[in-house]
């Protein structure tokens, strides 16, 4: 378990950096080095979290879908939902041992759930 673990968070690392590569490029562009930068590191913490960044950035409230949300309820909802699904095919790929060393598909599905916000978020704030 502990061996899976450090290579799930490995993988999340490395997804993290291959995704903020373009969302750098972009702020960086917009707005020059060290906002790039910035978002960089705000990208891989992104991925590492995964959806619970919508939490994070108040995307669920009580109203539908206000101007400064970047999700609606609904859409919130929807990613809990598949979050706390691949938390649970996670830690069931996870303690059953057999076959690769490192669940790659719901850790991955984690990354981009994380990345989607970065995108969301980064490329409607610096258009």
């Amino acid at each position: 378990m502990i061996s899976q673990l450090k290579g799930s968070a490995i993988l999340l690392l490395f997804l993290g950096v291959l995704f903020s590569i373009p969302i750098v490029a972009k702020t960086w562009s917009a707005h020059g080095v060290v906002a790039g930068l910035v978002t960089g590191l705000l990208v891989v913490v992104a991925v590492l979290i995964g959806p619970i960044s919508f939490i994070v950035a108040g995307a669920i409230d009580t109203s539908f879908a206000t101007a400064d949300s970047t999700v609606t309820n609904l859409e919130a909802v929807l990613l809990l939902i598949f979050g706390a699904l691949l938390v649970f095919a996670w830690i069931k790929s996870a303690v059953r041992g057999s076959g690769s060393p490192v669940p790659y598909m719901p850790v991955t599905g984690w990354a981009l759930m994380g990345a989607s916000f970065c995108v969301a978020l980064v490329f409607t704030h610096t258009t």
